[in-house]
């Protein structure tokens, strides 16, 4: 492309002139859209945009168009540089800046540190709907709390403004019902729940400090949990009934029914394992003490970051006195071949 015609526009004065020209131009070319974007040398959408008049023709295309049509050339045109519009644009953006402010704006380094200094003096003593808290319910301790408390060391997390438990949208899709309702029995507020994109999981969140404070009053980490010893706090470890509904809670997290299988002698063997995951020591210590206090025999695997219950016998006790709230482990164990266990509801 010459470079007399880099950077050039035609455009018509006259958008029906545009239109006629694109027109017969087609018909004297005698292949369509398709002829005129051959020789045109730009897309087909482009010349679909030239022949409705919503936008320019290049300058080098309308010169190959005469060329190859012999169209004498038109007189309500004008060449202009490509980038027109968008100086004239500006001008209408400053144009409308003088009228609403009668002035330039201000430097941005100026303007920021005005507005802190605003901010520091004045602003930040103005009552403002966004900065005040949402009150919560303040629930008593309970086994419904101490339950929350072991879901949210399973698979929550905790900021110095909102709560979010993770969850597999799938597998735990009725799981994550039981835990907004929940949530809004205890504190009397809905949770916010979303799906995570190009994921299987799912968001459950609050943002109220004072859920916040609430959960860290009663022994829970704000912030990385496992820098700062993610443990089971001492109110629930202290009561029985309040440490089976923790358990429950963690359990039908960061927990799972793993299928073991063994080939002895050509013949398959299964083995389902009761598994709960931490990479926090002292959780794992303390789930080993809770389970062993409730009669159980759990086993430390995985390089001491997985408790397990092994014997199927232990496992179906597990379920009837400790229960789950999460179907898909009861599901799992069935698919297993194990029966006489319920999803407690």
């Amino acid at each position: 492309m010459p470079k007399s015609y880099i950077g050039k526009r035609v455009k018509f004065l006259n958008k029906i002139e545009q239109k006629e020209f694109m027109k017969l131009a087609e018909e004297i070319i005698g292949a369509g859209t398709k002829g005129i974007a051959l020789i045109s040398k730009v897309g087909i959408r482009q010349i679909s945009d030239w022949k409705n008049a919503k936008s320019t023709l290049s300058f080098y295309a309308f010169e190959k168009l005469l060329i190859a049509t012999k169209i004498p050339r038109p007189n309500s045109i004008r060449i202009i540089d490509q980038y027109a519009h968008s100086r004239s644009a500006g001008k209408k953006g400053l144009v409308a800046v003088l009228k609403k402010y009668g002035k330039f704006p201000k430097n941005e380094k100026i303007r920021r540190a005005n507005w802190e200094k605003w901010w520091k003096t004045v602003g930040i003593y103005q009552e403002r709907e966004i900065f005040k808290r949402k009150s919560i319910k303040i629930p008593k301790k309970s086994i419904e709390l101490a339950e929350l408390c072991g879901i949210l060391i399973g698979d929550g997390g905790i900021t110095k403004r909102q709560v979010r438990i993770t969850l597999n949208c799938e597998t735990d899709k009725i799981y994550s019902k039981y835990v907004v309702k929940l949530f809004q029995k205890l504190f009397g507020t809905k949770p916010k729940v979303y799906k995570i994109k190009d994921s299987r999981a799912l968001n459950i969140c609050i943002s109220r400090s004072d859920l916040v404070d609430f959960l860290f009053k009663h022994g829970l980490k704000v912030g990385n949990k496992l820098k700062q010893n993610l443990s089971i706090p001492e109110w629930i470890i202290k009561s029985e009934k309040y440490t089976t509904s923790c358990i429950r809670g963690m359990v039908d997290t960061d927990g799972s029914v793993v299928i073991e299988t063994h080939l002895i002698k050509n013949k398959k063997y299964t083995y389902p394992r009761l598994n709960f995951t931490s990479a926090s020591p002292i959780l794992v210590e303390q789930t080993v003490q809770a389970l062993q206090k409730f009669g159980f025999h759990p086993k430390i695997r995985r390089g001491g970051r997985s408790v397990q219950l092994e014997n199927i016998k232990e496992i179906w006790e597990y379920f009837k006195r400790v229960g789950t709230s999460n179907p898909k482990h009861i599901n799992r164990l069935g698919r297993s071949g194990s029966r006489g266990l319920r999803h407690r509801s």
